[in-house]
């Protein structure tokens, strides 16, 4: 059971998101909001035994949940956490209802699909520190740049497409040359 509560915390915003997408219409703007919070609160309790129920002296990686996936390649859907990643796990679902309860007022534009990527982009960020698997980990970090160039581009300021593109250049490509 312990395994799962990893898994739990990156798939409840997932499955938050697809909920709004397909049951809650886009001009229930105080809806959308409504539910996102709520998920995103679950999210934190769900974060919360992770963090409080890790053993610093215990073994290394923690909450492991494996499972194989494409064995052809050696690489397996694998997730746990250390005592940083305990620490970087816990603060996306804190930061999230805190950003989402502050763009109240300032998001008035797009409502359903700001909380869409906000959302998705938890899970990513969850999952991004808790990847035991180098292929999941990119997988994870891929998926963080499509709701950040959507963040940035649709709801930025000055120059957001510009600046969204650079961010997607610099991040998808950065790390090319190492």
């Amino acid at each position: 059971m312990e395994h799962l509560l990893l898994l739990v915390t990156i798939l409840l915003p997932l499955v938050g998101a697809l909920f709004i997408a397909l049951v809650l219409p886009r001009e229930d703007k105080a809806g959308v909001r409504s539910a996102s919070m709520v998920i995103s609160l679950l999210t934190f309790v769900a974060s919360l035994p992770l963090f409080c129920l890790f053993d610093p002296e215990g073994p290394v990686y923690q909450f492991n949940a494996k499972w194989d996936w494409l064995t052809a390649f050696g690489a397996s859907f694998s997730l746990g956490l250390d005592g940083i990643s305990r620490l970087l796990t816990i603060l996306p679902p804190f930061l999230v209802p805190v950003s989402l309860a502050a763009s109240t007022r300032a998001i008035t534009d797009r409502v359903k699909a700001f909380h869409l990527a906000i959302l998705v982009l938890e899970a990513a960020i969850i999952g991004v520190f808790a990847a035991q698997d180098l292929l999941l980990f990119f997988l994870f970090w891929e998926v963080e740049l499509i709701p950040m160039y959507m963040l940035i581009s649709i709801w930025g300021s000055g120059r957001k497409e510009y600046s969204a593109t650079k961010f997607v250049i610099y991040t998808l490509f950065g790390k090319i040359g190492r």
